[in-house]
């Protein structure tokens, strides 16, 4: 039976039951949270790229049931699919501590603190990502070139090697290990690898971009030259290939 209010705790603590278990013993509040079918709503919004419906229906979601992590992170995801990333991260943020254990609560968090600049914290939030889910070949891969933007080399390489062993057919982790083996010196597998992604994606702009780059240190400029040509064709407004196409053209006496 329940004991009177001013009996002695069953607890043995020597205190009067309302002074100590009673608090325990009530009934925590019920947290309200969204329906499955709102959150269904707007996640068939956000795949039809309704950005700004699922923003607007996000953000009143959030300020009615501010427990949801699952609305949280739709919202930030949703605003830096908007390139929105410095009012993405408050939500994200929010989302990775309602979701502690949530691997793609941290990897959100992580490609958005890439475009925020903020590398160090990107480079905690896809560690913890891969501590909770390591089959996440794009955690891999995005932590990969992380790491060769860090100037992390060695472990950059072997975040690519471990994200292609999961996906043998990611373009985009053959591009960025490409680069760090680059960075490395080691031209030939770079090419190796440039030549795979292309392979796999042949419209694949940075991939014709940093093989042109690799053939062009490798002295092979005219071959350089027409994967910058290439790149440029697929990718117009860049002014980065711009620039290295026109120094390639001027080294290997060329100015047309």
């Amino acid at each position: 039976m329940k004991p009177s209010r001013n009996d002695p705790c069953p607890c043995g603590s020597g205190k009067k039951y309302k002074h100590c278990c009673e608090r325990k013993a009530e009934a925590q509040p019920i947290v309200a949270m969204p329906t499955l079918a709102e959150l269904n709503q707007l996640i068939a919004l956000f795949n039809s790229g309704r950005f700004a419906e699922v923003e607007r229906q996000a953000r009143l979601l959030t300020e009615q049931f501010p427990e949801s992590a699952v609305a949280w992170k739709l919202l930030g995801v949703c605003l830096n699919s908007q390139g929105k990333g410095s009012e993405a991260l408050p939500a994200l943020l929010q989302a990775a501590k309602l979701l502690p254990n949530d691997a793609e609560a941290y990897y959100n968090l992580g490609v958005t603190q890439v475009s925020l600049g903020q590398l160090n914290d990107a480079l905690a939030s896809y560690r913890r990502s891969l501590l909770l889910n390591s089959d996440n070949a794009a955690a891999h891969s995005n932590l990969g070139k992380l790491l060769r933007d860090l100037g992390q080399l060695d472990e950059a390489v072997s975040s690519c090697r471990r994200a292609l062993a999961i996906n043998p057919n990611y373009a985009g982790a053959y591009l960025n290990l490409s680069s760090a083996l680059r960075g490395l010196g080691q031209f030939d597998e770079a090419v190796a690898c440039c030549r795979r992604a292309l392979a796999i994606h042949p419209d694949f702009a940075e991939a014709h971009y940093n093989l042109g780059l690799c053939l062009k240190t490798t002295g092979q400029l005219g071959s350089a030259v027409q994967s910058f040509r290439r790149a440029l064709q697929i990718n117009p407004n860049d002014a980065e290939i711009f620039n290295s196409l026109a120094l390639a053209l001027q080294d290997s006496g060329q100015f047309s």
